[in-house]
């Protein structure tokens, strides 16, 4: 049993953890990890989601992702902050800005792909890339809650 073993940890050590990890689970060693970080839980052959002290979702992440009912744009631009203020008017979308990309929750990417872009134009923000990508399971633990939260 780890509780959040990598917490504060640097990159290639992380990593290094990781591979440690990999080879006691290649031995049937069966470890039970806390993290706080879901790309670490993503390589979990199952994941227990908990939100405010209860668990929400039970299963294995492939699973869970495909448990989005949205759909996912990631876009970069030159200003992700303002690109952000704009998007969160637009139909109130929900989005996760990491530097200069943006993730936007969406029912239909296909749809709201134009809009989206000439919003973002309009206002003088460039799209340097606009793609539909898979969801993570960062991007389903975020819809889960949301639902949790409009309860």
């Amino acid at each position: 049993l780890l509780d959040e073993p990598t917490n504060g940890v640097d990159p290639v050590s992380r990593r290094e953890f990781w591979d440690i990890l990999y080879a006691l689970l290649g031995k049937g060693v069966t470890i039970v990890v806390t993290t706080a970080y879901l790309d670490e839980a993503e390589r979990s052959n199952r994941v227990a989601l908990m939100y405010r002290g209860r668990f929400i979702r039970l299963g294995e992440p492939k699973s869970l992702r495909n448990e989005m009912k949205k759909e996912i744009l990631q876009v970069v631009v030159d200003d992700s902050r303002k690109a952000e203020n704009i998007l969160k008017k637009l139909d109130r979308l929900k989005t996760i800005r990491t530097g200069n990309s943006i993730r936007i929750f969406t029912d239909s990417a296909r749809n709201s792909g134009k809009r989206i872009e000439r919003a973002l134009k309009n206002n003088r923000v460039a799209v340097i890339s606009m793609e539909e990508v898979s969801p993570r399971l960062e991007d389903s633990f975020i819809e889960i809650i949301t639902e949790e939260e409009a309860k």
